[in-house]
């Protein structure tokens, strides 16, 4: 994930702050709204600090779900070219749901130590 003084010169996105209670619980989580022609909406994203994952939540203003051109829009915005991060569909035991109160919201994970397997396991980093 692109650090956040990088991600701070961005035109297109306002980071708003922090979010004090996700950092509690040891996840640096920032809060953020993005407009732009193919996108206006809210964004929350950060690490954990044990370092295992990166994580971009992805909240549309409209009652509409984000298409995949948005969600290639987002990850370019927060992640360099040659990372990968993935929409994920875990095994219907493994759903953690959070904050999400909408069901629109989409997610980007980026496994910090290059262990994908670290999402089947949300007690882990939740």
């Amino acid at each position: 994930m692109k650090p956040l003084r990088e991600l701070k010169k961005d035109k297109r996105l306002q980071i708003t702050g922090q979010n004090k209670l996700i950092l509690a619980w040891g996840y640096h989580a920032y809060e953020g709204v993005i407009h732009c022609k193919q996108f206006s909406g809210t964004v929350e994203f950060g690490y954990d600090e044990s370092g295992l994952m990166e994580h971009v939540s992805v909240n549309p203003i409209e009652d509409k779900t984000p298409s995949w051109e948005t969600m290639c829009l987002i990850k370019d915005m927060f992640f360099y070219p040659d990372e990968d991060a993935i929409q994920y569909h875990p095994k219907a035991s493994s759903y953690f749901h959070g904050f999400d109160t909408t069901k629109h919201c989409l997610h980007l994970w980026r496994p910090m130590k290059g262990d994908w397997k670290i999402l089947n396991n949300p007690e882990r980093w939740g």
